[in-house]
């Protein structure tokens, strides 16, 4: 039996979670593996697609509930305004925050 051990502290995209696990599967595994995911609920479609994004290749796992897809904002290319501060701390020998505007 082999282990793996997840650290999220930022937590984790679940499609983004599913493929990596997908990709750690023997090919054999792998249908087994969406039938059981395809079973969880009716209405639910999971598929794995091959992706390539900058030069990267990867696993998308493209997830349906009766037909219709969720879409992440950032798969998009789009622009938005808005009109607030950004300010987060860094761990560094200096003291001080790091405020920007957009």
């Amino acid at each position: 039996m082999r282990t793996l051990y997840l650290e999220c502290r930022m937590g984790a995209a679940g499609d983004m979670l599913t493929a990596a696990l997908y990709e750690l599967l023997e090919p054999s595994e792998r249908k087994l593996f969406l039938e059981k995911m395809n079973a969880l609920a009716p209405g639910l479609r999971i598929e794995a697609q091959p992706s390539v994004k900058c030069g990267i290749h990867g696993t998308h796992m493209s997830v349906t509930f009766e037909g219709q897809e969720e879409i992440s904002e950032d798969v998009h290319d789009h622009e938005h305004e808005h009109d607030h501060d950004h300010c987060h701390e860094h761990d560094h020998d200096h003291d001080h925050d790091h405020c920007h505007d957009h």
